[in-house]
């Protein structure tokens, strides 16, 4: 309640989602007045240009902390299940491991041993980069997110997207380039994998990420600027 009440003291408040903009209005200050814009974050901090499709490229990806709120026990645990298929995909999983990541360490560990899944940890720009470059689709199945920016970069970088519903950046998008699934169950993700492993599938996917345009944080910045200068 703390923080609440200091919310409700602020007299301007810029948003990066238009969530966040409902949220603070129907719940903190329920007045549409106080509220400034929606400014979105920029998808190009990863400096990445415009990927393209090859059907080569059968490797997912997760960049993101790992904790209990971004649910990767159950992309670990898709990827299980379709490994003892003997589907033929790859998993790379990039990020922290937070404290209380109870659910997700018995399976990396299980994992460790498994060639066809790589855990990088905290990894460097250009590690990514180059991961990304490589994968066919990256996973966000986050359960709670204020904006969720790795699912709008990958976009940025036209790299389709396996996302939860409802998160905050993706509803800024039209639709395309990505697979949504309301429900995020290992089965669910296990699904949406074999999706995009057919490759004319995966590609239609791909063209649709590359004509969404996501927004830069030049534009953020010059956005801001913007509203601070307006506001008195």
């Amino acid at each position: 309640m703390h923080y609440v009440r200091a919310l409700r003291e602020i007299p301007h408040a810029a948003f990066i989602s238009e969530a966040t903009r409902r949220d603070y209005i129907h719940r903190i200050v329920r007045d549409v007045g106080r509220a400034g814009p929606a400014i979105p974050l920029g998808g190009d901090g990863i400096a990445m240009p415009k990927q393209t499709f090859a059907i080569q490229k059968r490797m997912f990806t997760y960049v993101g902390t790992i904790e209990s709120r971004k649910n990767v026990a159950a992309i670990l645990a898709a990827f299980e299940m379709l490994w003892q298929r003997n589907i033929d995909v790859r998993l790379t999983v990039i990020g922290r491991i937070g404290c209380l990541s109870t659910a997700e360490l018995p399976i990396l560990e299980r994992l460790a041993t498994e060639p066809r899944f790589s855990y990088l940890g905290h990894a460097s720009d250009d590690t990514i980069r180059r991961t990304l470059k490589e994968t066919r689709a990256t996973l966000f199945v986050s359960l709670l997110e204020g904006f969720g920016l790795p699912p709008w970069e990958s976009l940025a970088a036209g790299i389709p997207v396996i996302a939860s519903a409802n998160l905050p950046s993706l509803d800024l998008l039209p639709d395309g380039g990505r697979i949504i699934l309301d429900e995020t169950s290992p089965e669910t993700v296990a699904g949406a994998v074999l999706q995009l492993l057919d490759d004319q599938f995966a590609e239609r996917l791909w063209g649709e990420a590359a004509r969404l345009r996501i927004p830069t944080w030049d534009g953020f910045v010059q956005g801001l600027a913007s509203w601070l200068h307006d506001t008195d």
